[in-house]
């Protein structure tokens, strides 16, 4: 798509690998988007984010994914980026939405899709908010009071 000031919007499919981005560039004021980044095979990433030129921009649009990913690293481990989070659960308008899902969900999909949890491969075996409420709901406790009471 063209734009009236001379820009261009150009949507590149990139499959499982990134092979089909390659030959683009993304240019000094350019922007570079991944939508739903999570989800998008590291391999894609490690294809297309060479088309980045000097001055060219990145944006990475996503709900969490897996733990380990490019996203997830890039979420995580990189101080550089500007990282901006917003819950559904703290928009007043995603309230109806919000309340529907928490009934019909999973919790482990409710706590992805709305709380922006990351989650690994699978399922856990434990909830993620078992494991949260057992370490900060019991009282502070002491090696020598567990000694004591074995």
């Amino acid at each position: 798509m063209e734009l009236a000031n001379g820009s261009a919007i150009v949507c590149v499919p990139a499959g499982q690998d990134g092979e089909s981005a390659r030959g683009w560039g993304v240019k000094d004021g350019g922007l570079l988007i991944y939508e739903e980044g999570a989800f998008i095979p590291d391999a894609v990433f490690d294809a297309t984010l060479p088309i980045r030129e000097e001055g060219g921009r990145i944006l990475l649009i996503t709900t969490p994914g897996r733990v380990g990913g490019f996203a997830h690293r890039l979420w995580v481990d990189n101080d550089e980026v500007e990282k901006i989070t917003a819950r559904s659960t703290d928009l007043p308008r995603m309230a109806d939405k919000v309340a529907f899902d928490r009934k019909y969900q999973p919790p482990l999909t409710f706590a992805i899709e709305h709380e922006l949890r990351w989650s690994g491969g699978g399922t856990p075996f434990f909830a993620p908010e078992t494991i949260e409420k057992a370490f900060t709901d019991m009282p502070e406790l002491k090696l020598r009071d567990i000694y004591a009471a074995a």
